[in-house]
């Protein structure tokens, strides 16, 4: 079987496992005031830009799935776009680094949205997921693996960093982040 297969098939495994795993929870609020206004302007500002955040939160089980797997291929896309013509260590480094922790904090958000859902609505999100994991493209997942390769000779660290976007719905289960990586959960204040 080609390498290609392969690793396509590495990944549906990973994705249907990941995917019948479970929840995660909710990260921190980015809204807030921007204003240099009075404290009682800046609190109200504040709590109508969580109203809002809140009101906009996916809550049925098709939306948060399809919001996790938008995030998932967000950064999929991210790595892969660098296939024809990777960029200097430093440069995708300073790229994808922050994405990626803007990755976790919206699938922990996620996550919590899921946690608080019902056993039925919880096999429902796991259900679209793995459907959703099962049309990714093959090409798209190739040109992904040829930039972690890229980089391997260079970096190991970062090209296993570059690895773990592939894994990174986890963070959208709160069960299976503890059990995979129980120092991140901690990091994140998931118990």
């Amino acid at each position: 079987m080609p390498l290609k297969q392969i690793l396509f098939v590495l990944l549906t495994i990973t994705m249907l496992g990941l995917a019948a795993c479970g929840d995660d929870s909710g990260s921190a609020d980015e809204s807030g005031s921007t204003s240099e206004s009075a404290s009682a302007s800046e609190s109200s500002s504040a709590d109508e830009a969580e109203a809002e955040s809140a009101s906009s939160a996916p809550s049925s089980p098709a939306d948060v799935a399809d919001a996790i797997v938008s995030i998932y291929n967000e950064g999929l896309d991210a790595v892969a776009g660098m296939a024809d013509n990777p960029p200097p260590l430093a440069e995708a480094k300073s790229q994808l680094e922050p994405l990626k922790e803007d990755m976790i904090s919206r699938l922990v958000e996620l996550g919590g949205i899921k946690q608080s859902m019902s056993d039925t609505d919880k096999a429902q999100v796991n259900s679209a997921l793995t459907s959703a994991f099962m049309r990714i493209d093959p090409g798209k997942f190739e040109q992904f693996s040829q930039v972690i390769e890229h980089y391997r000779a260079e970096d190991n660290d970062f090209a296993n960093f570059l690895s773990s976007f592939n894994i990174i719905t986890q963070y959208a289960d709160y069960d299976l982040l503890k059990e995979q990586e129980p120092e991140e959960a901690a990091r994140l204040g998931i118990e």
